[in-house]
This record gives C-alpha cells, sequence and structure tokens, in this order.
C-alpha cells in the first residue's frame, strides 16, 4: 500500500527495464547468476536494532553451481568457483518495529563484505526513518560490479544501525541479494570515485565525480569525469554514492549526463540527512539504460538539493560506476511514466495503484506485449526464464515526510523482496524531491 496523504507527482520522467537473462526454464537454472532471499540475520533475529555488523542469512537461494556455491553450513556466504567481474544487487527494505518515540529518528546501512572485509564502493543506506507522521518505512538498495574476484572468495551482507538511538526497533523484511558474472567477452566499464571535479564537498553546484578506472574494455575511453562512449548503442548504467556529513536536512542528487546534458529520468534523490540522532549518513543511486549516439560524454553529477553545508564521500568508502554495452536490444522492454492509472499525477495515492507505462523503442515484440492503449499497466511476458527489472523514479512536492512504496507484481501478486521505499521528503528547508531505485 502507498502511504501519506497529499500529492506528489513527477519531476519529469520515469524508466524502466526488463533484460532477459541467459535462462531457460528447461534447464532449472540461472546461467551465471546467484539470487539470494533472507528474512532474518545471522543469529536468526529479524531486530536491526544493533551498533555491530550481523551478516544477513539467505535462507533461499536459486545459484548456478558451475559459478557459485551456498549451502546450509554456511548460509551467510555466497561463494565464488571462477575467477572475473561480478555485478551485485542488493535490496533490503525495512519496517518499523516495537517500541516506539516519535521523536526518535533511526537509519541503517547494509555493506557487502569481501573475505570478511568491507567493499569500498558497496555501502547502501539510504533507509532513513522519522517514526512520526505515518513514515515508518525505508529501504536499502547498492548496485555495483565487484572487479578481480578469484576462485574461493565468499560475499557476505553486513547490516548495522548508524544513529545512536537504540530505544526504536527496526525490523528486518524480504531482503534479496542478485550477483551475475560479466565474462571478458561482455563490453564493460566500472570505475571509483571520492571527490568532484570541484573537489571533496559533493553539497555544492554541479560537479562531475572524478572516476579512478577499474575495468576498462574497448568501446569506453576514459578521462577524468568523462567515460566517452565509442559507439552509438544502448547502455546499462549503475551509479551509487555513499553520503557523509553534518547537515541537518542536507541532500545531495546524482545527475546523469550526455555531453552536460542530464538525460530524461536521469536524477537520484534519496540520500537525506538529518543530522539528528547521530544520523550523518545516507547514500543516492542511479540504474537505468542509457541510449547514447556515437562519441558522447557520460558523466555523473552532483549537486546540492537542500541545506547547505559539507557533505562527502565517508572516510574508507568510494562512489562507483559500472557501464554495460549491450550489442542490441534483443530481449528488452524499456518504458517511461509521468502519470498512474485513470490518467492520474498524483504518485502518493490513498492506496495501491498501478503505473501507466510508455513503450519506448527498445521492445522486443517476441519476448513482450504491451497495449499502451487498452492496458498500459500491464507489460506481458510471452517466455519463461527469469528476468532482472531496473526502475528508477525522482518524485516532487507533496505534503511533509510524505514516502510512496514502490511494489512489483507479477500477475497481481506482490513480488516478495521487490520493493522500495527510501521516497522521503521532508518537505522542508528546500528538500522538496526525493527518488528512489530498484534492481
Amino acid at each position: 500500500m502507498l502511504f501519506k496523504s497529499g500529492q506528489i507527482r513527477t519531476s519529469p520522467l520515469f524508466l524502466v527495464l526488463f533484460a532477459l537473462l541467459v535462462s531457460h526454464k528447461v534447464e532449472a537454472k540461472v546461467i551465471g547468476g546467484a539470487i539470494l532471499q533472507g528474512t532474518s540475520l545471522e543469529d536468526g533475529s529479524t531486530s536491526l536494532k544493533i551498533t555491530g555488523h550481523k551478516a544477513i542469512k539467505w535462507s533461499g537461494s536459486k545459484v548456478d553451481p558451475l559459478v557459485f556455491d551456498h549451502t546450509a553450513a554456511n548460509p551467510t556466504r555466497l561463494m565464488f568457483k571462477e575467477d572475473g567481474d561480478y555485478f551485485i544487487a542488493l535490496t533490503a527494505p525495512i519496517i518499523e518495529g516495537q517500541g516506539i518515540n516519535g521523536g526518535i529518528r533511526t537509519s541503517q546501512e547494509f555493506v557487502v563484505f569481501k573475505n570478511g572485509t568491507e567493499v569500498p564502493e558497496s555501502t547502501g543506506s539510504s533507509t532513513y526513518i522519522r517514526h512520526t507522521s505515518g513514515h515508518a518505512e525505508s529501504s536499502g538498495h547498492v548496485h555495483f560490479l565487484l572487479t578481480e574476484v578469484e576462485s574461493d572468495d565468499y560475499v557476505e551482507v553486513m547490516t548495522r544501525r548508524t544513529t545512536t538511538n537504540m530505544t526504536n526497533d527496526t525490523q528486518m523484511q524480504t531482503t534479496s541479494l542478485y550477483v551475475e558474472q560479466i565474462g571478458a567477452s561482455r563490453v564493460a566499464f566500472s570505475g571509483t570515485a571520492t571527490q568532484t571535479v570541484g573537489g571533496t564537498n559533493l553539497n555544492g553546484n554541479a560537479s562531475s565525480l572524478q572516476w579512478t578506472a577499474g575495468r576498462n574494455d574497448d568501446g569506453f575511453t576514459h578521462d577524468s569525469h568523462e567515460i566517452t562512449l565509442d559507439t552509438e548503442a544502448s547502455y546499462l548504467v549503475f551509479a551509487n554514492i555513499p553520503l557523509k556529513g553534518a547537515v541537518a536536512r542536507g541532500s545531495v542528487a546524482l545527475e546523469v549526463k550526455l555531453d552536460g546534458e542530464r538525460i530524461p529520468g536521469g536524477l537520484a534523490q534519496q540520500g537525506y540527512i538529518r543530522n539528528a540522532d547521530g544520523g550523518t549518513e545516507a547514500s543516492i543511486h542511479w540504474a537505468g539504460l542509457v541510449f547514447a549516439t556515437e562519441g558522447q560524454k557520460l558523466t555523473i553529477d552532483t549537486v546540492q538539493k537542500a541545506a547547505g553545508g559539507t557533505i562527502t564521500v565517508p572516510p574508507g568508502n568510494a562512489a562507483s560506476i559500472f557501464i554495460e554495452k549491450l550489442a542490441d536490444p534483443t530481449d528488452l522492454f524499456t518504458a517511461s511514466a509521468t502519470q498512474v492509472v485513470n490518467n492520474s499525477n498524483n504518485w502518493n495515492p490513498g492506496e495501491k495503484t498501478a503505473i501507466q507505462w510508455e513503450t519506448s523503442d527498445a521492445f522486443d515484440t517476441d519476448v513482450y506485449a504491451h497495449l499502451a492503449d487498452a492496458e498500459p499497466n500491464k507489460i506481458m511476458v510471452k517466455k519463461a526464464g527469469d528476468y532482472l527489472l531496473l526502475y528508477n523514479d525522482a518524485l516532487k512536492d507533496g505534503s511533509a515526510r510524505g514516502n510512496p512504496r514502490v511494489t512489483v507484481q507479477l500477475n497481481g501478486e506482490d513480488v516478495d523482496g521487490a520493493e522500495s521505499k527510501s521516497h522521503y521528503n521532508r518537505k522542508g528547508s528546500g528538500h522538496d524531491e526525493s527518488s528512489t531505485s530498484l534492481v
């Protein structure tokens, strides 16, 4: 259910992408991939009122046994069997628990650890909960390329509370981890950053992140903050920025730009920092499909969107980018939207309401069907298999402390764990926009 009253409108466009994985029902396994879900921590608890890191216990898993290993003997660990690079995506919804004090705020971080050591670019902490005005839910997200993995390495997802308050409880909900092998034949670029061209303060005028390249295949030309896309093609883009700063009601926005212009839908702004109850950390995330002509330059900018003050990448952490060039639009469906059903502009209705999708050029009719006039909210899948879904949005206005929930449905039923709740909008101190990114 979407909660909080007060109209919230689009600003200005929304994108969705369905990508067919290399998987077939007759094989009964994911090829080169792993999907894990869990509902509790390593000790069996669901309470997130913890000061030290605890690992998530994966109670359900579907993996390619040639590439991964996940066993009941080590339920928190996903083991790699092959060297290489791996795409990792985490979705971690949380909800208010018992013992609630309406004057308290809480926030959580979710971090990927490799062989017991934190991966610097893996933090997701878009999880602020105000515990008043009906704001009782949130979610953590992160998606990045983990490079130079070796056989017998393993990853775990750890979580801990980042605010000082230990009165209010928050509960873990169904958390999902998706890992995919990105083989040498695929064309990819990855990079990390700790500052922009303008310096370490991300909360100022628009400035582009300066990337240190990781994987850099032929097809990309990298120079500081600019990543040149050498050929005309469709590109999957994933960006994440962890944030830290003692700024009351601060919000840094992430903008995806081609040749200096923000692309339609290329805005992320879920990194609200309240600077109360010890809450000085957050993160912003974006995932989507970018259509580029030959030689266009891709940049990721940060810009102040609420209160002023210094907000940086936390010490020991890094922003990240992962780009993959798609050979062709086969097996893809992309769409944008500015309205929900019944042509409404209110994205914060009092009850669950479907999004109306407008189709775009990347639409494989052998795999999908979409009737934009008759049933704009439904996307029919013609072939059985496993599908990767990317969703992002940006919302504006509404009432104070609004937070619409986005869920994914299959045949009218919610997909367990496929939800995002990072839309908190204080509607104060200049903070009147929010966003989410779900993979």
